[in-house]
């Protein structure tokens, strides 16, 4: 199908030559990485996208983008000789959760898009899930840590050690993801958050000084 003079008039490509563009680039084998990125400046949001170059030179270009707020950090990448495949399937499968349909970014967690694209990987021949596990801030983790282990200390002391070591690895190792997701998020909201957690922790370990024997 070629445009038509009146198509070339409107800016030369119809949504429907767009369309089949796209399809015709989806169908053919281009090896590269559909990587999970997160930014702490943009919490409950997670982009995902593809590049035939290692996905560390496009976490580098992007973060030197001056209208980021925030460096981006990897969650996550697919690498697959059918890159561009493996990225239509995890935005099919994230499609409910797209915010703007010509942007690459998604309102779910972590998680969630690396399940979405771990699925993918395993559904397109030539594919390997990578999960770099990026590590979240550590100031985050010590103010979880703190606002949770007073609280559970007031049950048992046990619990509250066992908090502060999951705590621990998450800040080093960015796993498990559901904890390490809710560090990123405490992050991402900034001062009024550490403030809210600093009041949470004051008061559990005021109720578990009043239960622990001294």
């Amino acid at each position: 199908m070629r445009p038509n003079a009146g198509d070339l008039a409107h800016g030369g490509i119809t949504d429907d030559h767009l369309a089949m563009r796209k399809a015709t680039r989806q169908a053919t084998p281009w090896k590269g990485h559909v990587y999970v990125l997160v930014n702490p400046a943009m919490p409950g949001l997670v982009k995902v996208g593809f590049t035939s170059r290692p996905p560390n030179e496009r976490l580098k270009e992007l973060n030197s983008a001056t209208g980021v707020p925030a460096p981006f950090e990897m969650a996550g990448s697919v690498w697959s000789r059918n890159g561009m495949a493996v990225e239509a399937k995890v935005h099919r499968l994230l499609d409910a959760k797209r915010i703007n349909r010509k942007r690459e970014f998604f309102r779910c967690s972590p998680a969630e898009a690396l399940a979405a694209a771990g699925k993918a990987a395993k559904e397109v021949p030539g594919s390997r899930f990578l999960r770099t596990s990026a590590r979240p801030s550590p100031v985050a983790a010590a103010a979880v840590c703190l606002a949770g282990s007073g609280w559970l200390a007031a049950w048992h002391p046990a619990l509250a050690v066992g908090w502060a070591a999951a705590c621990l690895w998450s800040s080093l190792t960015g796993r498990p993801a559901s904890l390490t997701d809710l560090v990123r998020a405490v992050h991402g909201h900034g001062a009024a958050m550490y403030g809210m957690l600093a009041i949470l922790a004051a008061a559990g370990w005021i109720m578990a000084m009043g239960r622990l024997p001294l």
